[in-house]
């Protein structure tokens, strides 16, 4: 995936971004995003099932996503004071093993 410059400062236009929480529909859904003229793709892991957040099939997931789409990603992991699926902290995340590279 080609590297996306996003415009910063004052005087731009605001950036849409599309949040897809839904990993059932989330390719489905960031396409229709990028048709609809979403400037990033927020991915809400914190709302994914359990069971995709294993880091490897996650990793996968993503690079499929990548693969697919032409817009920057931004993958949000809201921890359980800010509305998280998973009411964890960010050291639960840690511990967790979330973020283990293959």
């Amino acid at each position: 995936m080609p590297r996306v410059k996003l415009p910063v400062g004052l005087g731009r236009r605001a950036l849409l971004v599309a949040s897809l929480s839904d990993a059932a529909t989330l390719r489905t859904d960031a396409h229709r995003a990028e048709k609809d003229g979403a400037d990033l793709l927020e991915v809400r892991a914190d709302l994914f099932p359990k069971t995709l957040l294993k880091p490897e099939r996650f990793q996968r997931t993503l690079r499929a996503l990548r693969r697919e789409t032409r817009q920057p990603i931004l993958l949000t992991l809201r921890m359980g004071e800010e509305g998280a699926g998973y009411p964890l902290s960010f050291g639960k995340w840690i511990a967790w093993d979330f973020f283990a590279r293959p």
